[in-house]
């Protein structure tokens, strides 16, 4: 079952309202922050003056990165793929509509984009590995072919 997506999630602004990338990571977002209370802060362990007291601060864009790389469903959104539009206004719409705070805004604006980021880098890796073993498979056909003919 999903989470109750937020009531404060506003709509789409006009231009973006019929776009499926849109649609499809505001639909992830507004489905993963609820999941996620914590996304923006991170505990360091007891703070110096009182041990009692855990210490808060807030986590890097590259954190939130790497643990939005790693959700199966952030890489169904496909931001690999579409997140190269100017400035990142796509993403920035998005998050727009979710209501979050300044600080927290920029800080997923931040960790949205380091993850297409990371998913595309690991895609061209992908596509790389397949290439080299497709290039070796037919070399060693073209090897076993020019043997079995002599």
């Amino acid at each position: 079952m999903f989470p109750m997506i937020p009531y404060h999630l506003r709509p789409l602004p006009p231009d973006r309202r019929d776009d499926p990338h849109a649609q499809r990571l505001q639909l992830y977002l507004a489905r993963w922050l609820p999941t996620h209370p914590d996304w923006a802060w991170t505990t360091d362990g007891p703070s110096n003056t009182l041990p009692w007291v855990r210490s808060l601060r807030r986590r890097s864009a590259d954190e939130v990165a790497r643990e939005l790389a790693q959700d199966v469903d952030f890489l169904a959104v496909g931001l690999a793929d579409w997140l190269r539009s100017p400035d990142g206004e796509l993403i920035t719409a998005v998050i727009a509509t979710l209501g979050l705070l300044p600080p927290e805004a920029q800080l997923l604006i931040g960790a949205v984009r380091l993850a297409g980021d990371l998913q595309h880098a690991s895609g061209q890796g992908r596509a790389g590995a397949l290439a080299g073993a497709a290039l070796l498979v037919t070399a060693a056909i073209l090897i076993l072919g020019s043997l079995g003919s002599s």
